[in-house]
């Protein structure tokens, strides 16, 4: 029996004028898994924070960081889904919030990982689209 595995990540960005209801903005795009988040799978949490900065280096499988950090937040809710008949498919959605005034400027990158050693590290980098 062949099994094949595959991991594909993707971005949803919303932006809210303070409130929660109508974003203003939404940019929805692919984003890059590095080598180091795929060791760190089934090794401990890995999708516990969100971070977003204003570098603008391409992402690389060998990045460990965001290029320039501006803020990270934790995760606020998770949602998972798997279909029970071929194509076998799961999906895992989380979601985070930065607070108004957290996170501002102009924002070129994000990604998503967890707290190493008092810093973060990346499981996956995108440039904002």
């Amino acid at each position: 029996m062949k099994v094949t595995n595959s991991l594909q990540g993707w971005f949803t960005l919303k932006v809210h004028k303070g409130d929660a209801e109508q974003p203003s903005q939404v940019a929805s795009f692919e984003n890059l898994i590095t080598d180091g988040g795929l060791n760190r799978i089934g090794q401990g949490s890995f999708l516990t924070r969100c971070l977003v900065g204003t570098g603008n280096t391409p992402p690389d499988v060998l990045q460990t960081t965001l290029a320039s950090l501006v803020a990270s937040v934790g995760g606020m809710t998770t949602n998972y889904t798997a279909t029970t008949l071929p194509p076998y498919y799961g999906t895992f959605t989380r979601k985070y919030r930065f607070n108004p005034g957290v996170a501002t400027g102009n924002l070129t990158e994000v990604g998503v990982g967890w707290v190493t050693a008092g810093s973060t590290a990346v499981f996956s980098r995108a440039l904002i689209k």
